[in-house]
């Protein structure tokens, strides 16, 4: 270095980032004087500022704005595009149990800057009470299984979310919805396509599915499990056929399942005496939960 001379100094340059679906594209600073970034997770479309740098928000779906060391955040644009929506509380969670105790206020809070972990069960209620919130109907939804119970993966919880005049699966805890021949799959038709395992993905996003060493209960490590158990889209397909055995929506007399021959019915009582359920035959449920797919 030449005496006199100063070292350069070093600055990190505000980002932003929209994310929808599948694809994440950077968001280029513009000259527009924008407003201050909102302190709620949903916002309307705008010109916002993020660390003196203003963004057009123009498109629905995610945004993440980052500045190391200062800091992140994270936003959801929203008008009307429900599946965008989808996507971006899919890109927001990912699977863990860390925050499972945190109330949906608290979850709401802590997702404008860091990613949220938690469980089946608990991101479906946290994607049910947002879309309840945005007037979009939605209802949580469940399955079990009819093989050999283990302690920690005898079923899964799911949201249904009513999307083109029907009622639509959508697993926010593994990033996908569900077809088959184009058309998207309610919870009642997916247990059947699985079964005849004629079925495709559709992938709400990318996020990452578990928080290695996130995922805990009394005391036991259960990353080592998922990440081996469910590395790909075929590991994917055998859990689903495990799990999909047992359709079960809670509805104005309780929680019912359906199960379609006396067999099942029994076994169904057997495995799970403790789960209260009105077994009814299918076609009840679909009268019960379906109808002619209305709300």
């Amino acid at each position: 270095m030449k005496k006199g001379s100063r070292p350069n100094k070093i600055f990190n340059t505000p980002l932003a980032f929209h994310l929808l679906g599948t694809e994440v594209r950077p968001v280029a600073a513009v000259k527009e004087q924008g407003q201050p970034l909102p302190r709620k997770l949903i916002i309307p479309p705008g010109v916002y500022r993020f660390q003196g740098q203003s963004f057009a928000l123009t498109r629905e779906g995610m945004y993440r704005f980052r500045l190391p060391p200062e800091g992140n955040q994270q936003r959801v644009v929203y008008q009307k595009d429900v599946v965008s929506l989808l996507s971006a509380i899919s890109w927001m969670t990912t699977h863990g149990s860390v925050d499972n105790p945190r109330s949906h206020r608290e979850l709401r809070q802590w997702a404008q800057k860091r990613k949220l972990i938690v469980t089946c069960g608990r991101v479906a209620q946290f994607g049910h009470e947002l879309l309840r919130s945005l007037g979009v109907p939605s209802r949580v939804v469940s399955t079990r299984t009819l093989e050999k119970l283990n302690t920690y993966d005898n079923g899964h919880v799911l949201l249904e979310v009513f999307l083109d005049g029907k009622w639509t699966l959508v697993d926010l805890d593994v990033n996908k919805m569900f077809q088959r021949r184009g058309r998207r799959l309610s919870l009642l038709e997916f247990v059947d396509a699985v079964a005849a395992d004629d079925y495709q993905f559709e992938n709400l996003s990318l996020s990452t599915p578990i928080a290695i060493g996130g995922f805990t209960e009394e005391g036991y490590d259960y990353s080592f499990w998922m990440e081996t158990a469910l590395p790909d889209a075929a590991h994917w397909r055998r859990w689903y056929r495990r799990i999909m055995m047992v359709p079960q929506i809670h509805g104005s007399e309780g929680a019912c399942a359906v199960v379609d021959t006396p067999a099942k019915h029994r076994k169904a009582q057997r495995l799970c005496p403790e789960a209260g359920f009105q077994f009814l035959p299918r076609v009840e449920f679909e009268k019960e939960f379906y109808g002619s797919d209305t709300r």
